[in-house]
């Protein structure tokens, strides 16, 4: 059968990034899908600082243009948001970078900590959204010349509060981890589910969610903090 084809018009795309203060290295990828897609294919990037938006992007009926931008700061935190709209002939976008949580309690290399009776906390994600606290490390508890046995806690909450207490988990079997033991912790905002009803149990599930085919989405990463436990 014979095939007919024709060039793909342009349109364009027009808009602004808004970015929080302190943050640099900002970053826009544009790409191509279809609503019912969680991706799309990959237009190009642009590493420039210019915070206004002005692209010529194809014009394809029935096709959606998005635009993820992130962003980093000088103490290790990162923020990103994804936006798309139908691909006509004229697009405007204006995209906020959220601003993303940043840990208050405890302070970074905090020595001496009572896991149990220490609560973790941290700012609230520009615009409001659900956080997963991770918090992971261990020690040893016997080292000799034959074995050695390594007791670890890896722990992830997720919550639409800006607080979390760590629960005591030796009656569910696990071992107490030892005295000395070194830990880090992170938190993850997510800007497109509001409240904790609105998320999945499994990380995967919770990841597609927030990602959902159509849904603009923010995401703000706080920076890596460690801490010992007495």
């Amino acid at each position: 059968a014979d095939i007919s084809m024709r060039p793909v018009e342009s349109g364009s795309l027009e808009g602004s990034i808004t970015v929080p203060s302190g943050f640099v290295d900002l970053r826009k990828t544009l790409f191509l899908g279809f609503p019912d897609e969680m991706f799309g294919i990959g237009i190009f990037m642009d590493f420039g600082k210019d915070n206004r938006l002005s692209y010529v992007i194809p014009h394809i009926p029935g096709a959606q243009i998005g635009i993820t931008a992130s962003a980093r700061s000088v103490d290790g935190r990162s923020t990103t948001s994804s936006m798309r709209a139908d691909a006509s002939a004229k697009v405007a976008m204006t995209i906020v970078l959220p601003e993303p949580p940043a840990q208050l309690e405890p302070a970074d290399k905090a020595t001496g900590l009572d896991l149990l009776a220490q609560s973790f906390s941290w700012s609230a994600i520009g615009g409001g959204g659900i956080y997963v606290a991770h918090i992971t490390g261990g020690g040893l508890v016997s080292d000799s010349p034959t074995y050695a046995l390594f007791h670890s806690l890896d722990l992830t909450v997720v919550t639409d509060q800006t607080q979390i207490d760590v629960p005591d988990l030796v009656p569910l079997g696990l071992r107490k981890v030892p005295a000395g033991a070194s830990f880090s912790w992170i938190v993850d905002g997510y800007t497109a589910v509001k409240h904790i009803n609105g998320t999945f149990g499994s990380r995967a599930r919770f990841s597609r969610d927030v990602q959902a085919p159509g849904r603009d989405h923010g995401y703000g990463a706080s920076a890596l903090r460690t801490f010992t436990i007495r």
